[in-house]
């Protein structure tokens, strides 16, 4: 493993901070900011016979509410186990520390990508990665 990853956060730390997979929702003090999130960010690009990839989907929110139903398939991609009901379109990839490389997903069959309060707790470099390999293998 390249060096330059050393300061992103591993597996079980992970989960010592956040446990396996919490489930938040987006809604906000004085709007509902998850509805809002999804008429400008998800809703556009919705389309059944699209596959989207979605980095780090911890307790299933997104998937489970908003991409499941919307979505050829899901390849959802976390360092936890699932803790949601993974329905027959979701295809769940447990990974380990520091993986930005998509492991588990074939080449050219991502149409979509996903992610939300994700990319956050990762350097600049390994989100670097991560666009470099989804753009590259992926789309």
């Amino acid at each position: 493993m390249n060096n330059i990853f050393n300061d992103d956060i591993e597996k079980y730390d992970f989960i010592k901070m956040f446990g396996y997979g919490y489930y938040e929702d987006w809604k906000g003090y004085e709007y509902d900011a998850e509805q809002e999130i999804v008429q400008t960010c998800l809703l556009p690009f919705y389309n059944k016979n699209h596959n989207v990839l979605e980095i780090g989907c911890c307790g299933g929110m997104w998937t489970t509410n908003y991409l499941s139903s919307n979505y050829n398939l899901i390849y959802c991609v976390d360092v936890v186990s699932p803790t949601f009901t993974l329905y027959s379109n979701i295809k769940y990839i447990e990974v380990e520390s520091k993986d930005y490389y998509c492991t588990g997903i074939n080449d050219n069959s991502i149409d979509f990508v996903w992610s939300f309060g994700t990319l956050c707790h990762f350097s600049l470099q390994a989100c670097e990665e991560y666009m470099k390999n989804i753009y590259k293998n992926h789309l």
